[in-house]
């Protein structure tokens, strides 16, 4: 792999009519991540959508997957208190009792 590649774009190369329409979704996908994340019934879908959309940049940008997986770490702030403690109740009752 030479300097300039990363990944998807050693093997593939995109057009560039591809990556302007990888662009304007990318700027879609981000503004449905930044309103659908506040709310409870579209909070699923945008953590996905965050998830697929860093999985896809970490495999055709030439940034550190450190960063993407930083981001995607950060949806734990999205997740409610009382989720945390069923899954932390789930986990004892799985590895403690044994």
């Amino acid at each position: 792999m030479s300097q300039g590649d990363w990944l998807l774009t050693h093997w593939i190369d995109f057009p560039l009519w591809l990556a302007q329409i990888g662009a304007h979704a990318t700027v879609g996908v981000e503004v449905y991540i930044a309103t659908a994340i506040w709310f409870k019934r579209t909070r699923i879908s945008a953590m996905l959508a965050v998830v697929l959309l860093h999985l896809s940049m970490t495999l055709t940008l030439r940034v550190s997957p450190l960063f993407h997986l930083i981001m995607m770490l950060h949806l734990c702030l999205f997740v409610r208190a009382d989720a945390w403690r069923a899954l932390g109740a789930r986990w004892k009752s799985r590895w403690l009792s044994a």
